[in-house]
């Protein structure tokens, strides 16, 4: 293989890494645009529709459905401070704990918010310690939220949200939901509630796909057919972990990369369950407390298998702009998870990754590289030269 192929097929590989400049405003913006004209005043929230003033203090209890499938329960008191007149704009303080902690724990989060007159707040939780049981992790989840709230009524408020979780993975929260539920009472049942305002149109798609990928009134690159894993068994499991990833782009470029991977099931209104990861990727060269290079969500069906859809990824390589779109397929091993890549690079040549091949494999980072890594499947075909 000559110097010039050489370059372009590293070139391939650098996609793999690549960064997205976009903020998760610029996210959030699209998501409002793309979606202005299913949303009715009386429903949508974010500046955009009205609640009804009502006196809100007291306990609640909040369910929230943060993108990427990560389920949160929260318990909230507000209460007027002194000398309040209780008419609107009415400040009021707020309380904010996980659901499940006891009434005498310290709040995770102290904060003030301002009703309006039309019903509508925005209440910011910042930082808020979300512990290590909501991604069943070894670290905790951290996370900045500002809730855009509207009251229904004096027992219940709703909204979305934005904001972003800010380790162990850097992720985007625009376009959450949740809800909230008088409990004076403290008898509610978290799961019990739902996640959303009721009937709401303007609720997002949680990540269904990244917002990259969604229509945004232009015509984006044609996703390739998904390679076929059908012969690969796989079983849906907990997939949690840090992971080794061995690659062979073009069925001759090795790729060497270190993928962190927070899996998250829930149970959906008709009782199934859904699944779904939330990646970031890296190089293993990367120091263990690195940011990511990139990051991802993947929906992850009933046996196992997942797709990631990157298209649009570029990446500066000194004074060469590699361009391109790739997926990702994937089936779950019972130790990792292997799969196969489609898709192309699309400058400054183009140039064909299907029958590219990888492997993965539980990882400490940092560490040695696995003793024998393979790159492909167990059982796959070694890819053509």
């Amino acid at each position: 293989m000559n110097a010039t192929r050489n370059g372009v097929l590293l070139g391939a590989l650098a996609l793999l890494v690549a960064c997205d400049s976009r903020t998760p405003r610029d996210d959030y913006d699209d998501f409002r645009d793309r979606t202005a004209t299913a949303r009715g005043a009386e429903a949508c929230i974010g500046g955009e529709a009205t609640g009804v003033f009502e006196d809100i203090e007291g306990r609640w209890l909040l369910n929230a459905l943060l993108k990427g499938g990560i389920r949160v329960g929260l318990r909230i008191v507000f209460d007027l401070p002194e000398g309040s007149d209780g008419t609107p704009p009415l400040a009021l303080n707020a309380r904010i704990w996980l659901h499940d902690q006891p009434d005498d724990a310290e709040p995770l989060v102290t904060t003030t918010t301002t009703v309006a007159e039309d019903g509508t707040f925005e209440l910011v939780a910042d930082p808020l310690d979300l512990g290590t049981d909501v991604i069943e992790s070894e670290a905790a989840v951290i996370a900045i939220v500002n809730m855009h709230s509207r009251i229904v009524d004096g027992e219940q408020w709703c909204g979305d949200a934005t904001g972003s979780v800010t380790s162990p993975l850097n992720l985007a929260l625009d376009g959450s939901t949740f809800y909230a539920r008088r409990d004076d009472a403290a008898s509610l049942v978290f799961d019990e509630l739902p996640f959303e305002c009721p009937g709401d149109p303007c609720a997002a798609d949680m990540g269904v796909a990244p917002d990259a990928a969604v229509d945004m009134g232009v015509d984006g690159p044609e996703r390739p057919p998904s390679p076929d894993l059908s012969s690969v068994e796989s079983q849906r499991r907990d997939l949690t972990g840090e992971y080794f990833v061995t690659a062979s782009l073009a069925g001759a470029v090795p790729a060497r990369l270190w993928l962190s991977l927070l899996y998250r099931e829930s149970v959906g209104e008709d009782g199934a369950v859904q699944a779904a990861i939330d990646g970031a990727l890296r190089t293993v060269t990367d120091a263990p407390d690195a940011p990511a290079a990139a990051n991802f969500f993947a929906p992850v069906d009933a046996e196992g298998r997942f797709e990631v859809w990157l298209p649009g990824f570029s990446l500066q390589i000194g004074g060469l702009l590699v361009e391109g779109d790739i997926l990702l397929a994937a089936a779950t091993l019972d130790e990792g998870f292997c799969g196969e890549v489609a898709g192309s690079t699309t400058s400054p040549f183009e140039l064909s990754l299907a029958g590219s091949t990888f492997s993965a494999v539980p990882w400490t980072p940092g560490g040695e590289a696995p003793v024998e890594p393979v790159n492909a499947c167990p059982g796959a075909p070694e890819p053509a030269e």
